[in-house]
């Protein structure tokens, strides 16, 4: 399995919904992944139509090896209301073609959308980590370099044998 890291940085949203006063707006993070959905929420940030909505908080999900090739991670940008949250505008991001466990941060520009129009951007970044250690090793963390693609066993004794160590080690 690997842990996917990420930091919902901030949103201008188009879309307003309060008829008075300024939105409490949240960013719900949905990751799907293998028929299982894991869920976080922000904490609520006032906001207007227009304006830089920051919250600039990092949230971890572990996705199971065998379902990284159909991982998608889904974010809605909501109006906290006393009776019904309003969408203010949904995005994702398809993670089978990013490069999802490396330690350096990717940048995605999300597009919000509500009922076919645009609804603002919202940023996040992503890095992670893939966990391949057992109990025959040191149950360490390697960070292993590699796509979302249909993916290889790491032949771990071969980088024992090697007297590679963890660091040296990237495909």
């Amino acid at each position: 399995s690997g842990t996917l890291n990420v930091n919902v940085l901030n949103a201008i949203v188009q879309r307003n919904t309060e008829i008075i006063g300024r939105m409490e707006l949240f960013v719900v993070l949905k990751l799907v992944a293998a028929g299982r959905t894991s869920e976080y929420k922000t904490r609520i940030v006032k906001g207007r139509k227009g304006e830089l909505a920051t919250w600039n908080e990092r949230f971890s999900f572990t996705i199971p090896r065998n379902a990284l090739a159909d991982a998608r991670l889904f974010l809605e940008v909501k109006d906290e209301d006393v009776t019904t949250d309003d969408i203010v505008g949904v995005g994702n991001i398809n993670l089978q073609n990013c490069m999802v466990f490396n330690s350096a941060r990717n940048a995605y520009e999300v597009r919000l959308h509500y009922k076919n129009e645009d609804a603002g951007i919202l940023n996040v970044e992503t890095n992670g980590h893939e966990n391949i250690g057992d109990s025959s090793m040191d149950n360490s963390e390697y960070k292993i370099y590699l796509d979302i693609s249909p993916m290889q066993e790491v032949n771990r004794e071969s980088i024992k044998d090697k007297g590679m160590s963890k660091e040296e080690h990237s495909p």
